[in-house]
């Protein structure tokens, strides 16, 4: 997660940069902003979603199939339109989880 802070704070400077010297468009600025977010957002999911099925198991459908985890990113998020301000609203979504696939346990 360390990592993904680091990046996320280099890249707000280098997009802040480019905006403060006239050297993007107000839309380009917004898309530079858009487009990070979502890839931290990925990236924290899946470092999560291994995290938990490393601890209680890969959740699985009825018929044993591994189900994801998904992400949708509304409102300016949704749109590509985050600004330096902007928050971002997310929905987690997720089909019927049974029958978790465990880990085997050392020991």
């Amino acid at each position: 997660m360390r990592e993904l802070r680091l990046f996320r704070r280099q890249m707000m400077v280098r997009i802040a940069r480019a905006q403060a010297l006239s050297l993007v468009r107000e839309e380009e600025t917004l898309q530079q902003l858009s487009v990070p977010a979502e890839t931290l957002i990925v990236a924290a999911r899946d470092w999560l979603y291994a995290a938990c099925c490393k601890e209680w198991g890969t959740p699985c459908n009825a018929e044993g199939q591994p189900q994801p985890l998904l992400i949708l990113g509304m409102g300016k998020l949704g749109g590509g339109e985050l600004n330096f301000s902007s928050d971002i609203d997310l929905i987690f979504a997720a089909g019927a989880w049974r029958h978790p696939r465990r880990p085997p346990r050392a020991g």
